[in-house]
C-alpha cells in the first residue's frame, strides 16, 4: 500500500490502515494489529480494539477499547467508547473511566488518539446494538472501526 500524506491534524506519514470487527458474542475479542514502519525500519507498535467490560456472563458489553503504543514510549494510549446505556449508568460510567478517556459511540464518529510517535485515527464505520439483550442499548451486536496509524515526527 503506498502511503499518503497524513491529513492537516496530524504531522505524521502515514503507516498502516485496518478495519477492527466485533460481532456480539465472541467473548474473548481482542483485536490488534502490528505497526511496521517503512522499508526496513521494522516493529513501531500496535493499535486495535478488545472489549473493556462484560455487563455478566451472559452477554458481552462490547465497550470497546482503542490502544496505541510506540516502541519508544512502551505506553498505551486507551479511548473507551461506551453504549448508551453505559453512558446513562453512572457506576458503570466511572468503572470504564478507569482504563482511559471514555467517548460515547456513534456511527460515522472520527477521534484521534496520539502517543510519543504515532498518532491513531479511527472511524466508526458501524454499530448495531443487539435487541432484547439486557438493557436497552447496552450490548453492541456489532462494531466496525477503521483504523489508520500516522508515524509522528520524533
Amino acid at each position: 500500500m503506498k502511503c499518503r500524506p497524513a491529513p492537516p491534524w496530524c504531522p505524521g506519514k502515514r503507516l498502516a490502515e485496518f478495519d477492527a470487527v466485533y460481532h456480539q458474542g465472541d467473548t474473548d475479542y481482542d483485536e490488534a494489529f502490528v505497526v511496521d514502519g517503512e522499508a526496513g525500519a521494522g516493529y513501531r507498535g500496535e493499535c486495535g480494539m478488545g472489549i473493556a467490560s462484560a455487563l455478566d456472563s451472559d452477554s458481552t458489553q462490547a465497550t470497546c477499547s482503542k490502544y496505541g503504543s510506540s516502541i519508544r514510549a512502551t505506553f498505551t494510549v486507551t479511548t473507551v467508547l461506551i453504549s448508551d446505556h453505559a453512558q446513562g449508568n453512572p457506576a458503570l460510567h466511572e468503572r470504564l473511566a478507569e482504563k482511559g478517556d471514555i467517548l460515547p459511540i456513534a456511527p460515522n464518529q472520527i477521534f484521534t488518539i496520539q502517543a510519543k510517535t504515532l498518532a491513531l485515527k479511527a472511524e466508526v464505520t458501524s454499530v448495531t446494538y443487539a435487541e432484547g439483550a439486557g438493557e436497552p442499548r447496552s450490548v453492541f451486536e456489532y462494531v466496525t472501526i477503521h483504523l489508520t496509524v500516522y508515524a509522528l515526527e520524533a
